[in-house]
């Protein structure tokens, strides 16, 4: 589930948000499969990676926050308000 109000740590960069999603996954290598999908998702995140949360705009703060759901390698992803502060020049679409 990727929720409304992102449920982040602020003071972690990107890539730890990320990864505390997958904390219960067992396999590192299909780890790091997800965070590559997430970067190619989110291609901007990938040069963000290690910035504080914090100090990301809004756009750039809801990507990681999405990507936090497909980290938990999900069968079905609920995400409420997708496309707030999201444009989709940052999501790689035209």
């Amino acid at each position: 589930m990727a929720p409304e109000g992102r449920r982040v740590f602020p003071d972690l960069t990107v890539e730890e948000n990320l990864a505390i999603r997958a904390y219960f996954r067992t396999y590192r290598q299909r780890i790091e499969k997800s965070m590559k999908e997430v970067y190619v998702l989110f291609p901007i995140l990938d040069h963000c990676r290690r910035r504080v949360f914090k100090t990301l705009s809004g756009g750039e703060q809801q990507m990681p926050a999405i990507g936090q759901a497909f980290m938990a390698s999900p069968g079905l992803l609920l995400v409420d308000e997708v496309s707030t502060r999201l444009g989709t020049e940052n999501m790689g679409l035209r």
